[in-house]
């Protein structure tokens, strides 16, 4: 039986998760900026102001 793992570095926001010790995928996190969570980076929970400039980052679970 596979023993799997997730792990999140938070200095680089990278989220990996291993399989019997091998990366088997990699992937950007975020902080959600209403609940504080560390989540899987979804680009279209940005929030911009006028100029296009992302400000604010929504969770999927904050944006319901």
């Amino acid at each position: 039986m596979a023993r799997m793992t997730e792990m999140i570095d938070v200095d680089t926001m990278i989220g990996r998760t291993f399989i019997d010790g091998k990366i088997v995928a990699e992937y950007k996190v975020e902080n959600c900026d209403h609940c504080q969570k560390i989540r899987t980076l979804d680009k279209s929970g940005y929030q911009y102001n006028v100029g296009g400039e992302p400000i604010l980052w929504f969770c999927v679970e904050c944006r319901k």
